[in-house]
């Protein structure tokens, strides 16, 4: 386990790449970057063609959302915001995966079970099953699956990269299923990493927006 805190330590973290969405809704390609200061806030920007379509801050209890198309704005507690889109996720459980393929979290009780190329970190409490394959030397996770209240995801990391001696994911795919067998997939790939680089967090709302 001491191994995979010391992955999850960084000040700042900065991505920029690709994404790819599909679901019932729409689906479609669009460039992103991603800001982190880590246990504080979050900033995802989407682009399309260079336009900016979306800029969405995410903080430990909240999430703001700007649409640059229909020029509105929206903020929601970070609970609402997830039972909107039907993903089971908080900020602390976007920013270890994406940062180190790993979580980690207090309200879990954790199993280790270990073979001689892989390891399987079982996590669970009342509500909430949490497993992680690992792969050893080096240490870094391959998949991640979860449970949820009925909503199921799984996390393929495909790609990983060595930045400051940390081994950090590079390419995922995401799969999040619903009771009613729903599908929603994501894949992210990221073409340039920086980790505890001087980062600063940009995020206002025009005056001229309205609330949505």
């Amino acid at each position: 386990m001491n191994s995979i805190y010391s992955q999850q330590q960084f000040l700042t973290y900065f991505a920029k790449g690709s994404l790819y969405y599909s679901g019932s809704e729409f689906e479609g390609a669009a460039d992103c970057q991603l800001r982190i200061i880590k246990d504080s806030i979050a900033c995802l920007i989407i682009k399309k063609l260079g336009i900016e379509l979306f800029r969405i801050l995410i903080e430990r209890d909240s999430v703001t959302v700007l649409d640059r198309i229909e020029n509105t704005w929206q903020k929601n507690s970070i609970i609402q915001w997830t039972s909107q889109l039907k993903l089971p996720v908080d900020f602390y459980l976007i920013q270890d995966v994406l940062t180190s393929g790993f979580y980690l979290s207090e309200y879990l009780s954790y199993e280790w079970k270990q073979s001689p190329d892989t390891s399987l970190l079982m996590g669970t409490s009342e509500l909430f099953q949490f497993n992680t394959q690992i792969l050893l030397q080096p240490l870094r996770s391959s998949s991640i699956n979860f449970n949820s209240l009925g909503q199921f995801t799984t996390i393929d990391i495909l790609k990983h990269e060595s930045i400051n001696g940390n081994l950090l994911p590079k390419s995922f795919e995401f799969r999040f299923r619903n009771e009613r067998n729903e599908i929603k997939f994501i894949h992210i790939e990221s073409k340039e990493i920086k980790l505890n680089s001087k980062e600063t967090i940009k995020f206002e709302i025009p005056t001229h927006y309205k609330r949505g």
